[in-house]
């Protein structure tokens, strides 16, 4: 009994590791990818904004997302043990140092004026490393996951060994065996669902995580391929959200976010998905819905994000920009339909707008944006 127990317990503390371990590394490396992400949609609106105030605070975003991916993978890289994984984000460090070198020569023909070779090198050498890395970091993630269903199948497989080994004990110790064996049981099965939840939900603000997003938009157009129905893309940013960090810390930063989450929860409806990101961005998944039904919720959301939050008997505001792709009208796929929300958001943000609809005919790569995919 003292083997089985002990085996138990060894068990669980396994479990808890790995629990904790992936969904920091799982953090870390989506952090990574939005921060690549931002900063080269920034690197674009550096080199295409006229107003010296605008590109000075471009360029701002631009270093900061520098310093925040570089941070990441900085503590990914110390984290990882697993020598296939540590492969690949040895891969990963050493192509984003190249595309460094790109951004910084792009960066140097903004500063002279040459815009059209800017965008050049922002097409042909930044956007293809960025996707590159990106696809690293996606099967980064997988293997991280498909560690965590290992790791629950064989603990549960040494559960069951250890419940076996207390049920044959007999005799007098028979029932104490059997209640323990139940109790192994229950613990078991609540540490799984606690591992699967962690893995498909962010651990600050509780929401959906991207792989829990992209099942329910694929699952979503299935149905609608099927039926004929139209559901609504949203992506959405914070405004200001760095302001905030910048001067009230993160702390209150993660308070902004929680209760982003909580205001998101209030206004949409029970079958709708949201998604953290990272960061500040947020995914929507809006079913049931056409484009007049989406704007209307999306203007909800607009003006309940936009009320003021009192953090530390301080009041904060925050804007939100948020961008809007319908199906089928904007997109057939999932991968068109978030790349052209996220390219809405974007006019959005630039122009202080609340919310901006994806163009249904736009003319094909007629900027860089264009060619960005998430």
């Amino acid at each position: 009994m003292i083997i089985a127990l002990t085996q138990m317990s060894e068990l669980h503390q396994q479990l808890d590791t790995i629990v904790k371990n992936s969904v920091v590394k799982i953090e870390l490396a989506n952090k990574i990818i939005t921060s690549l992400r931002e900063q080269t949609i920034s690197l674009y609106f550096v080199s295409t904004t006229k107003d010296p105030l605008q590109r000075g605070q471009e360029f701002e975003r631009l270093s900061d997302y520098g310093l925040e991916f570089d941070k990441s993978l900085q503590a990914l890289i110390f984290l990882e043990k697993e020598r296939t994984r540590k492969e690949i984000i040895s891969n990963v460090k050493n192509k984003i140092s190249s595309l460094e070198t790109h951004i910084d020569l792009a960066s140097e023909y903004v500063f002279i004026g040459d815009v059209v070779l800017a965008h050049d090198i922002i097409r042909s050498k930044v956007l293809p490393a960025h996707r590159d890395i990106t696809k690293n970091l996606d099967q980064l993630i997988e293997l991280q996951r498909s560690e965590n269903e290992k790791a629950v199948d064989t603990a549960t497989s040494s559960h069951d060994n250890a419940k076996f080994q207390l049920l044959v004990l007999g005799g007098s110790c028979f029932s104490i065996s059997l209640f323990i064996a139940i109790f192994v049981s229950l613990l078991t099965n609540k540490q799984t669902k606690l591992l699967t939840y962690q893995a498909l939900h962010d651990n600050l603000t509780g929401l959906a995580t991207r792989t829990l997003y992209d099942n329910h938009l694929e699952l979503c157009l299935q149905k609608s391929r099927r039926s004929g129905e139209s559901f609504s893309v949203i992506v959405m940013d914070l405004d200001s959200f760095k302001q905030v960090n910048d001067t009230l810390g993160h702390k209150a930063g993660d308070l902004i976010l929680i209760e982003t989450a909580l205001r998101l929860n209030a206004v949409l409806r029970k079958y709708d998905t949201i998604s953290r990101m990272g960061g500040d961005e947020f995914f929507l998944l809006l079913v049931h819905t056409n484009l007049e039904n989406t704007i209307g919720l999306v203007d909800r959301v607009a003006k309940k994000i936009n009320e003021p939050v009192v953090i530390n008997n301080e009041v904060v505001s925050v804007g939100v920009s948020i961008g809007i792709a319908v199906y089928p009208d904007h997109g057939t796929s999932a991968d068109q339909l978030i790349k052209e929300a996220d390219k809405a958001m974007y006019v959005a943000k630039r122009n202080k707008l609340s919310y901006f609809i994806a163009e249904f005919n736009h003319e094909k790569n007629s900027n860089p944006v264009d060619d960005f995919t998430i």
